[in-house]
């Protein structure tokens, strides 16, 4: 559960520093926070998207907008075309939006919103917004804290009035009556007792990898009877992974294919079987994934295609068994000279 803090953070990790615009009809590199509406802009595979866009290029353009929209299609990718589609926004395949991912090939688009004004912005401003509200232990707690202060009270003025009556000295009656009385109806053993049992209900919880970052709500999560959730990357990884490999009517399982791998590098027979050898060239070496980092400060992690995502992690330990090579070095050694996509040859730089 992320407070409000932590959720502005990593809405701010979504929009890149960069970006390259047309500025008096060369293309040049501009801060994200100097676009304005109206500026054309370069997007390629790999990009953030710097700002809301409308797309009048495209050369096969796929985004990935889980992030903002919460919703995929298929694997996360939404294909993008220059025609509008819908009269959502949302819904539109000619609208991105500022911190979707360009997982498939390239295109020209015009801003049309820009900061606070972006779908990104909106959000972080309704965020900003929310109250922290308390949790419903917290009010069971002040109300329970409320009726034994009332009791307490009745009860001590009573007694109060009662030795009064009898023929005891106001002061005595209030020191040994009313603050006697006051003191013993003082639930002091309550605070501790709650926290120390919504702590071993952490600790449990955090044994079933459940992290709760405020005590309070475990209650509310305790209460709950049916919980609604999206499912991809909640409830499952978001990720693809090899499961089989066929080659030449051949089918092996992912396990399989790597204990093979490592026998024929043992037994130094890696080019026994052509097939294999050019099947991992084709899905190491066309791969588009990069590495990038999720985080301004963090690791740099492959992104792209989830495909292309699932043979990359799947070939990792291969690569690395059958050239001593790790995949990167492997592919810088063997590099890309140009792509074909939409029936027109890109020359990579």
């Amino acid at each position: 559960m992320l407070q409000s803090e932590d959720f502005l953070e990593s809405l701010k990790t979504l929009v890149p520093e960069m970006t390259i615009a047309t500025r008096g009809g060369e293309q040049v590199s501009v801060k994200v926070e100097d676009l304005v509406i109206g500026d054309v802009i370069k997007l390629r595979f790999g990009d953030k998207v710097p700002a809301d866009c409308r797309v009048i290029y495209t050369q096969g353009l796929k985004v990935d907008q889980t992030s903002i929209t919460g919703e995929s299609e298929a694997t996360g990718e939404v294909e993008c075309t220059v025609e509008c589609t819908h009269t959502d926004p949302l819904k539109a395949r000619n609208i991105i939006f500022s911190g979707s991912l360009v997982v498939d090939g390239s295109a020209q688009a015009v801003v049309i919103r820009t900061g606070d004004d972006t779908l990104v912005g909106g959000v972080v401003g309704l965020t900003s917004d929310v109250g922290k509200g308390e949790s419903n232990l917290k009010k069971d707690i002040e109300l329970f804290v409320f009726i034994i202060l009332i009791f307490a009270l009745v009860q001590a003025v009573g007694v109060l009035i009662a030795s009064v009556l009898l023929g005891d000295s106001f002061v005595d009656a209030f020191v040994n009556g009313f603050i006697v009385i006051i003191i013993a109806n003082v639930p002091q053993g309550l605070p501790s007792t709650i926290v120390a049992c919504l702590v071993i209900v952490a600790e449990r919880m955090a044994e079933v990898k459940i992290f709760v970052k405020k005590l309070d709500v475990i209650e509310a999560l305790g209460a709950c009877t049916m919980v609604c959730t999206d499912k991809t990357g909640i409830l499952t990884l978001n990720e693809m992974r090899v499961e089989n490999v066929w080659v030449m009517n051949e089918r092996f399982s992912s396990e399989e294919f790597a204990q093979q791998n490592k026998r024929a590098v043992k037994a130094d027979k890696l080019d026994a079987n052509e097939q294999i050898k050019t099947l991992l060239e084709i899905a190491v070496l066309n791969s588009r994934v990069i590495l990038d980092r999720k985080e301004a400060n963090g690791p740099l992690v492959p992104m792209g295609d989830s495909v292309e995502l699932g043979l990359y992690r799947f070939l990792r330990e291969i690569v690395a068994d059958r050239t001593g090579m790790d995949i990167e070095e492997y592919r810088s050694e063997n590099p890309k000279v140009a792509t074909w996509h939409a029936d027109t040859p890109i020359l990579c730089t």
